[in-house]
C-alpha cells in the first residue's frame, strides 16, 4: 500500500475530513488531496506532521499497510476500554470500602509507591495491608452486600406475593 493509500485509509478511520487533517497537519486541504492520490510526496516535517495527527507512528504511516495500523490501533482501544472498565470498577469498590471503614471508625491510609495500605483505627492503632489483602477484603466485602441485598429482596418479594393473596 503506498504512501497516499495509507493516509487516506488513516484519515477515513480517524473520521477526518481533508480539510481537517489539512488543519491538524497545518497544511493545505489541496495538499492532502495531492498526498492521498499520490501526485506528490510530502516532505520528512509534513510526513511527521501527518503521522501526529492521525496518530500512528511516522514508520508505520510509510512501511505499514494501513489495514494492519487500523486492526492494531482497534485492538489497543479495545484493550484500553476494557482495562478502563477494570480500573473504574476497582476504584467504585475501593471508594465504597473506604467509605464503610469510615462509618466503622477506621480510617485507610494508602502508600501507592509501596503497594501498602493502613487502616487505623479510632484508638489511632495502624495495620498494615498489602494490596492483595485489601483486594480480597474489598470482593468479600461486596460479595457479603450482595448475598444480604439478594436475601432482602427475596424476603420484599415474599411479603408482596402474601399481601397480593
Amino acid at each position: 500500500m503506498s504512501l497516499g493509500e495509507n493516509i487516506k485509509k488513516l484519515r477515513i478511520y480517524r473520521g477526518l475530513k481533508q480539510s481537517e487533517l489539512a488543519d491538524m497537519a497545518n497544511i493545505s486541504r489541496i495538499s492532502v488531496g495531492n498526498y492521498e492520490r499520490d501526485e506528490r510526496n510530502p516532505s520528512a516535517d509534513i510526513t511527521t506532521r501527518i503521522a501526529k495527527a492521525l496518530g500512528v507512528n511516522i514508520d508505520d504511516l510509510i512501511w505499514s499497510n494501513a489495514d494492519d495500523i487500523i486492526d492494531e490501533l482497534s485492538n489497543s482501544l479495545v484493550q484500553y476500554n476494557v482495562n478502563e472498565n477494570i480500573n473504574m470498577r476497582t476504584s467504585k469498590i475501593h471508594s465504597i470500602f473506604e467509605a464503610q471503614l469510615s462509618l466503622l471508625g477506621y480510617k485507610l491510609d494508602t502508600v501507592p509507591y509501596l503497594e501498602a495500605y493502613y487502616i487505623t483505627d479510632n484508638e489511632g492503632n495502624k495495620i498494615q495491608f498489602n494490596l492483595g489483602e485489601i483486594e480480597k477484603l474489598e470482593e468479600e466485602n461486596l460479595s457479603y452486600l450482595k448475598y444480604k441485598f439478594d436475601e432482602l429482596l427475596k424476603k420484599h418479594k415474599q411479603e408482596n406475593k402474601m399481601s397480593k393473596k
